[in-house]
C-alpha cells in the first residue's frame, strides 16, 4: 500500500451535561491538546470568540492529538491509535459513566491519501475501543496536496 498522512482528534458530546470536569482531566493527559468546549444552552461563538446566532443544542469538547500531520512511513496509524487508547485507559471508569448517561466519545482520524492506502484495525485494537466506549470516525481526504 502507498504511504499516507493522518491526524487524530478526540471529542466528547453530551445532550446536556457540563463537560468541564472531564475536559480538565483529559487535558492533563500527555499529548492531548485542548481545543474547544461548550455546554448545551451556551451562546454560540466562532473559534475566535465572536458571537453567533443561537445557542448550542448539546455539550461538546474536543482535543487535537498531534500538532501536525503524521506520516505512515514513520508511525503507522494503528500504532498511534494503540498509544492513544493506552493513555485514555486510566479514565475507563469515568468514560463508562459518561457513556451510560448518553454521552458519546469519539476518536476521529483525518486520513490524507494520494493513492490507494489502507490501515488494518485488528480485532484486538477494536476491542480496546469497545472496552472504553469510544467510537472511531475516518475522515478521508483524497489528496494531501490539496488539503495542506
Amino acid at each position: 500500500m502507498h504511504p499516507y498522512e493522518y491526524n487524530l482528534s478526540f471529542s466528547l458530546v453530551h445532550p446536556k451535561k457540563k463537560l468541564s470536569e472531564l475536559y480538565n482531566r483529559i487535558s492533563e493527559v500527555s499529548g492531548f491538546y485542548p481545543r474547544r468546549i461548550w455546554t448545551a444552552g451556551d451562546k454560540r461563538k466562532t473559534q475566535s470568540g465572536e458571537d453567533l446566532e443561537g445557542t448550542y443544542k448539546e455539550s461538546y469538547c474536543y482535543f487535537a492529538l498531534n500538532n501536525s500531520l503524521l506520516k505512515s512511513s514513520e508511525i503507522r496509524l494503528e500504532n498511534s491509535l494503540e498509544e492513544v487508547l493506552e493513555k485514555l485507559s486510566v479514565l475507563k471508569r469515568e468514560f463508562k459513566e459518561f457513556v451510560d448517561e448518553d454521552g458519546v466519545l469519539e476518536i476521529t482520524v483525518g486520513f490524507y491519501v494520494d493513492s490507494n492506502s489502507a490501515g488494518i484495525f485488528h480485532f484486538e485494537l477494536l476491542r480496546k475501543f469497545c472496552d472504553l466506549g469510544i467510537g472511531l470516525t475516518l475522515d478521508v481526504y483524497s489528496s494531501v496536496n490539496e488539503m495542506k
